[in-house]
């Protein structure tokens, strides 16, 4: 997989994108879940890649799409990755051919019961190929982007054999805490830079990415 450590996700216009890249991320998130406050249709996705670098990551992320709809848009806009938030079963990546898939992960609790159902569901995903893991809080019925953390110790009592990407309620206050604790292989953010859901603010957005570049050297 076309590897990044910074990921600003919910990017909905040319210029957000272009802050993304002005400030040192290396990727962007394109969310196409009709329902979320930060999806985009398929021509404003093409207008946002158009206006960035041809090298920089693009993720699409999807919610219970079909298959072929998921296909056809990463294969039309050339994604780096799919990243799947919905009730998707592992299957679905010997499906999708050629692209690499992230999965999110839902930290529901820390009793061993949920953890072991966390693991469980991570073990499958990489069974069957899946590229990254993005783990995430779980809130309700909701499928990401709650802005709301969970505890990170409780990814020490998990195993993720392969890259681990942290998200759920980060922001330029915290991100550094978080890389130190959990040691991920990237971030992934949207409200923690926002003034609204889908608007970027540039200067968390600076911020957030000066913070964490500097927790990844060390």
């Amino acid at each position: 997989m076309q590897t990044f450590k910074i990921k600003a996700c919910g990017i909905t216009n040319p210029a957000d994108a272009l802050a993304t890249v002005a400030a040192g991320a290396d990727a962007i998130g394109l969310n196409f879940y009709e329902r979320s406050l930060r999806s985009v249709d398929p021509t404003t996705a093409l207008e946002i890649i158009s206006v960035i670098p041809s090298s920089f990551v693009v993720v699409g992320v999807f919610v219970n799409h079909g298959v072929q709809d998921i296909l056809e848009l990463a294969e039309h806009l050339q994604f780096s990755a799919i990243q799947l938030h919905g009730d998707e079963r592992p299957e679905i990546i010997d499906e999708l051919g050629v692209f690499n898939v992230i999965r999110a992960i839902r930290i529901g609790g820390e009793s061993d019961q949920a953890l072991e159902g966390a693991q469980r569901e991570i073990d499958a995903w990489c069974e069957h190929g899946a590229a990254g893991i993005l783990v995430d809080k779980a809130v309700g019925r909701a499928y990401g982007g709650t802005g709301e953390t969970f505890d990170w110790s409780l990814l020490d009592r998990l195993n993720v054999p392969v890259r681990t990407i942290l998200a759920g309620g980060l922001t330029p206050d915290n991100v550094a805490a978080a890389i130190e604790k959990v040691k991920p292989d990237a971030v992934d953010v949207a409200s923690g830079i926002e003034n609204f859901p889908g608007g970027k603010d540039v200067d968390l957005l600076k911020a957030f990415v000066k913070y964490a570049q500097a927790a990844f050297a060390g």
